[in-house]
């Protein structure tokens, strides 16, 4: 493996917010608000095909540190799709009709991803290629959340704040674990594989998640006052730190298609030793612990009835 730090912490999260905040939790800036509440609706079903990717590689890779990181990413990526699963849950009850997006969010990532175990080795390779792929991407926003985000600074709910924030950092954590089972798991044509799987997953993903902010302003029952995102509105977050540049970081995933790229040079020393500080400092720790380290032999993967 070619990290600076190989170890995956798993970790319980304490989060307890009443229904209401998650529908209006960004100060002044609607249109932010619903950016961010487009990840409840696709990293649930997402996080879920990305744990069932993973650990359907587990047999075929024999580095025990690969191993050891692809069973802590799943335990993290389980604890995501709790977590955004129950914020759903709540824009839901709010704005009922989202769940027709909801449900084309998640049959499109069931569909490039699998809806059960990849068994075939070939389909295999694709799939955990376009893990590697999405896992660039969310790595980047997670840099973001790092070292950009102003969410508590603009006086955005505090919990939901640090949700954000916490799965960004662990998005930088553990960054490297797909690209490195994917190299394990196929030698030939690795990095082309990685690449059509980028060319195809930022374009669709950057629609899924337009759709899906659209759906929540155009279904919100509280602000009924535009049916599509405004251009103005949307600058302005990004440059008072409430969004990602989308664009922006998108021109930086073109490191991804060279061939000296691993998943490491992503993310600068100094944001990864401040993304684990953060992680373990006091003020997280009210919401997000530790566990003790999954036992690989009793790995469960998340379904969908348990997020």
């Amino acid at each position: 493996m070619n990290n600076r730090e190989t170890e995956i912490v798993s970790r319980k999260t304490y989060f307890d917010w009443n229904g209401d905040t998650v529908c209006d939790w960004v100060p002044g800036n609607l249109d932010a608000m619903h950016v961010l509440n487009a990840m409840h609706i696709i990293f649930p079903e997402g996080e879920r095909a990305f744990c069932r990717v993973m650990g359907s590689c587990l047999k075929h890779v024999k580095d025990p540190e690969v191993t050891a990181a692809v069973k802590g990413f799943i335990t993290q990526e389980g604890a995501h799709a709790h977590a955004h699963h129950r914020a759903y849950l709540d824009l839901l009850e709010r704005s009922p009709h989202i769940s027709v997006t909801q449900a084309k969010v998640s049959r499109v990532l069931r569909v490039f991803l699998g809806s059960n175990q990849t068994k075939n080795r070939y389909l295999l390779r694709w799939r955990l290629a376009g893990v590697a792929a999405i896992e660039h991407l969310t790595t980047a926003i997670g840099v973001w959340t790092i070292e950009d985000a102003q969410l508590i600074e603009r006086g955005c709910d505090y919990q939901i704040s640090t949700m954000v924030k916490w799965h960004g950092a662990e998005e930088i954590e553990h960054r490297s674990v797909a690209f490195d089972a994917h190299d394990a798991i196929q030698k030939r044509f690795a990095r082309s594989t990685r690449a059509l799987a980028m060319m195809f997953w930022l374009p669709t993903l950057t629609l899924l998640w337009a759709v899906s902010a659209n759906a929540l302003l155009r279904n919100d029952t509280v602000y009924k006052k535009r049916r599509v995102l405004s251009v103005k509105a949307v600058r302005r977050a990004i440059a008072e730190g409430l969004i990602p540049n989308v664009p922006a970081r998108a021109r930086g995933s073109l490191s991804f298609f060279k061939k000296s790229y691993h998943p490491v040079s992503q993310v600068s020393l100094e944001t990864d030793r401040a993304a684990r500080a953060w992680l373990e400092s006091e003020a997280v720790r009210r919401y997000v612990r530790p566990v003790e380290k999954c036992d690989g032999e009793k790995l469960k993967l998340p379904s969908r009835q348990q997020v």
